[in-house]
């Protein structure tokens, strides 16, 4: 069964720790990671960053068993596991599968990913446009056209810009 932990950042190497002792060889930690560039001082850097912060997904038989979830609840580096993970299994699941699909060989999740996600609003991660939000106005095969501001914008598929749903 599939359980979604909110970590506590400074101390993730403790709650990876601590969850593998307690769940044994049984244990599947997931957690989808992207690469983006950004312009640093001039220079253009390569980051990694979790696609969803805080948040790790952990798979084990054990955790059918609710008791033995809720004696997880102290492990040093959770905060807490999300509620309502029991009837959310498909959706857990079928996330999981969906970042997997978009994945490249060196295990980041790819810009596909994102394309289709993307509804109405979105915000840049990477590019000329790092932390600015658009609209989108017509989505396309090729792209996107959106409005950052006053301006109009032409997003390609091919261009290397990432950006998260708003």
């Amino acid at each position: 069964m599939w359980v979604v932990a909110k970590i506590n950042r400074k101390k993730i190497n403790l709650f990876i720790q601590e969850i593998k002792e307690k769940c044994g060889d049984d244990l599947v930690l997931y957690r989808p990671i992207i690469q983006f560039e950004k312009i640093k001082k001039n220079k253009l850097e390569k980051n990694i960053k979790p696609l969803l912060e805080d948040y790790f997904f952990c798979f084990s038989k054990k955790f059918n068993d609710i008791n033995f979830t809720n004696t997880l609840s102290y492990i040093k580096g959770l905060n807490y596991f999300l509620t309502g993970y029991i009837n959310n299994q498909k959706e857990i699941y079928k996330f999981i599968e969906n970042c997997k699909f978009y994945q490249n060989s060196k295990g980041f999740i790819t810009k596909e990913f994102f394309y289709n996600l993307i509804s109405t609003k979105g915000k840049f991660v990477s590019g000329p446009f790092t932390n600015m939000f658009f609209d989108i106005i017509e989505k396309n095969k090729q792209g996107f056209k959106v409005m950052v501001g006053n301006y109009k914008v032409s997003l390609s598929k091919k261009e290397n810009n990432l950006f998260l749903p708003v």
